[in-house]
């Protein structure tokens, strides 16, 4: 349908399963090469398909949407713009249904070339700059319409495998390739794209590294603390807190000013909130305190893998899988950071969850527990309308449950989580993750060493009490006055509070293994 010409075209495009996709098996080199495709399908592919229609069109379009002003209205010449890209969407101003569709059905083919199972969702409305209307109505009505159309997709799939056909083994597909790398293992065509990803693109160049001698995590032995050992592992989710209210506000705010004003100040607030989450999580990687910790693979004087490997990180949204014990520890220090840089204009905060899981535990499950502790989470948040939470959830061996159907057994009714990460470090504050790690260290201290310390088999039996109990039941009291007649009080781990909270020391007691309180200390003599 051609428009007419006095009227621009503003669509969105955006890409469904990135979380399935990613995390559809168990295989580390897969999941890389499923980030890695996820990353560069809106920041390479999108731009690129626009470049090579424009000059079909005898016209150009403006890609580098971080760099240069938006300059669509002003030329003529200008056939297509990126307004922003981010969080697995982008936003295109065109002058031409036409170029529209071409891109899409273009960029869907792509999609399926380097992918084969993401599906692309896409909409666009026609407006006039001369009309009057906002950039923020136009952008809100856009998103619900593009809300619209994706609770409708049906997410077609390729053909499955036929009766007559080879399986892979682990998502049922057929096998379409034989991997020569890997024992001439049969493998899909989903698994060959995310091999050959993996193999030829660095982790370094999605995900950047300041400290060169160090590289991100390839392998599942390099998670663990010892080689060999049969070890857990932390799939970790942060997502930050009212993003699509704080947007609302700015557009709204401008809505006076030019369109090219209104644009301009959108792609800030994105290009900001990208690079400031960008930035703190790269210098709290760069403060690691790993020089006394044992990592396989690592030593300090020479480089080495450092234990972690991010597989999301766009804008606001960023998931990574690390050891087990610095899960939480990372998570709690990222929202820390978050917290204390109030000098910005722009005040952000986040919510994490944490799925504390079994290596060889499903992480397609484990994903979705570790959104689930992010959700629990932000409810906190949207009661207090105010700071960063922290949920977490221990999954025991490898009973794939839910985490909702593991509460339901009886966990919740024990648990303080989610706790509330501040910039302070206030003991006293309500729900305070400090208070959770103050405890877990008091746990961690020799009685030998420390007076009124615990033993370890006290730990232990307390913790069964709880977890077969429940903290108010008589099997636990029987636990708690024997421990005393010993000599051992729970007023040792609340010292600084005076409030013994037996929902903290359940928490402390089930993560008391998985959680590494060393991790960001300051080293004696050091700024």
């Amino acid at each position: 349908m051609d428009r007419p010409t006095n009227q621009l075209l503003l669509a969105a495009y955006d890409i469904s399963g990135i979380q399935e996709y990613i995390f559809a098996s168990n295989r580390l080199k897969e999941n890389i090469g499923g980030s890695y495709i996820v990353g560069t399908m809106m920041r390479t592919h999108l731009p690129k398909v626009l470049k090579q229609l424009s000059f079909r069109n005898e016209g150009k379009v403006i890609t580098n949407w971080e760099e240069a002003p938006f300059r669509l209205l002003d030329d003529s010449i200008i056939l297509a713009e990126i307004i922003y890209i981010g969080g697995g969407n982008a936003l295109v101003m065109y002058r031409d249904w036409g170029l529209y569709h071409q891109v899409n059905k273009q960029f869907s083919l792509e999609l399926i070339k380097e992918s084969f199972t993401l599906t692309l969702a896409t909409e666009a409305i026609a407006f006039s700059p001369s009309d009057g209307t906002s950039y923020s109505k136009l952008v809100k009505e856009l998103m619900n319409k593009l809300d619209t159309t994706k609770s409708e997709l049906i997410r077609s799939k390729p053909l499955g495998a036929l009766p007559i056909s080879s399986q892979e083994r682990f998502g049922g597909w057929p096998v379409t390739t034989i991997d020569e790398h890997a024992n001439h293992e049969e493998i899909s065509t989903v698994q060959a794209l995310k091999r050959k990803a993996a193999t030829e693109k660095p982790l370094q160049e999605l995900f950047p590294l300041d400290n060169q001698s160090f590289s991100w995590a390839k392998e599942m032995e390099a998670m663990k603390r010892k080689k060999g050992e049969d070890s857990y592992v932390a799939v970790v989710h942060i997502d930050g807190n009212g993003m699509g209210q704080l947007l609302r506000q700015k557009l709204y705010s401008l809505e006076k000013e030019s369109l090219t004003k209104q644009i301009s100040e959108h792609r800030e607030l994105s290009k900001q909130i990208t690079s400031r989450y960008l930035n703190y999580f790269q210098n709290m990687i760069a403060d690691l305190e790993i020089a006394d910790l044992e990592i396989v693979d690592l030593t300090i004087s020479q480089g080495g893998v450092l234990p972690i490997r991010p597989l999301i990180m766009d804008g606001d949204d960023i998931t990574f899988i690390c050891r087990a014990d610095w899960g939480i520890p990372l998570a709690m220090e990222f929202l820390r950071r978050l917290e204390m840089d109030t000098e910005q204009p722009l005040p952000l905060s986040a919510c994490a969850g944490v799925a504390l899981v079994h290596s060889h535990f499903p992480f397609q499950i484990a994903y979705e527990i570790a959104e689930e502790c992010c959700k629990n989470a932000k409810k906190k948040y949207y009661q207090e309308m105010q700071g960063s939470f922290l949920d977490f959830h221990l999954v025991r061996g490898s009973y794939v449950l839910s985490r909702k159907e593991q509460l339901e057994l009886g966990l919740k009714n024990k648990q303080q989580r989610p706790f509330r990460v501040n910039g302070t470090g206030d003991l006293n504050a309500p729900h305070s993750i400090d208070l959770l790690a103050e405890v877990i260290q008091k746990m961690k201290l020799d009685p030998e060493e420390a007076p009124g310390a615990w033993p370890r088999s006290w730990l232990v039996r307390l913790y069964q009490a709880y977890l077969q109990h429940g903290k108010n039941d008589k099997a636990v009291t029987s636990v708690i006055e024997e421990a005393v007649s010993r000599g051992y009080d729970r007023s040792y781990f609340f010292s600084e509070t005076e409030t013994i909270d037996d929902s903290v020391l359940f928490d402390a007691l089930e993560v008391l293994d998985s959680y590494e309180h060393t991790l960001f200390q300051v080293k004696e003599g050091k700024q």
